[in-house]
């Protein structure tokens, strides 16, 4: 179930969290009370839903590669579960943790549809860079759209550079 959206188009996904927060009782009192269609808030909720098949089938891969022998050592030396998580696992794999989270985000940032359809790309309030893109294509600017690009291109490396700093700053391989 947590993978399904990861097989839907991400304009679909918006369509149905619209559908949800503008027709389902349940999602239209949620909306009333949040105000989530046409906010900032609705394009988060809109991007989590994207990015959740992402990370979960990332983070599932990642922590299953770590033997249950860790694990198991620790239960016996009197260790919580929580514990092991934090003082033990993290530990061993967190540069892969870093390396997770940035390809989750990197692909929230590129999103468009979900982010359009239930944000509503409200210039001033709830246009991401891939929406002013769209927006500023068909107005017919090149000029801004050329500068828009550079910006989308620069703020991917931007984030590159980050990763980099943060990981020799870390100490991660």
């Amino acid at each position: 179930v947590i993978m399904i959206p990861a097989s839907i188009s991400p304009a679909t996904i918006g369509l149905l969290l619209l559908l949800f927060f503008a027709k389902n009782p349940v999602g239209k009192l949620i909306n009333d009370l949040l105000l989530f269609v046409n906010d900032v808030k609705g394009i988060i909720i809109a991007q989590f839903v994207i990015g959740i098949p992402v990370g979960i089938s990332y983070f599932t891969a990642l922590f299953s590669t770590i033997p249950r022998s860790y694990d198991e050592s620790a239960l016996t030396m009197g260790f919580k579960h929580v514990e092991i998580l934090y003082r033990l696992l993290t530990p061993m794999i967190k540069e892969y943790i870093v390396a997770g989270y940035i390809l989750v985000f990197t692909r929230v940032l590129g999103d468009f549809g979900a982010s359009f359809i239930v944000g509503g790309g409200i210039l001033g309030k709830t246009v991401t860079l891939p929406v002013f893109m769209y927006i500023v294509n068909q107005i017919g600017d090149l000029a801004l759209l050329s500068i828009s690009i550079i910006l989308y291109v620069s703020s991917i490396l931007i984030i590159m550079l980050v990763t980099h700093h943060v990981e020799k700053l870390w100490g991660f391989k």
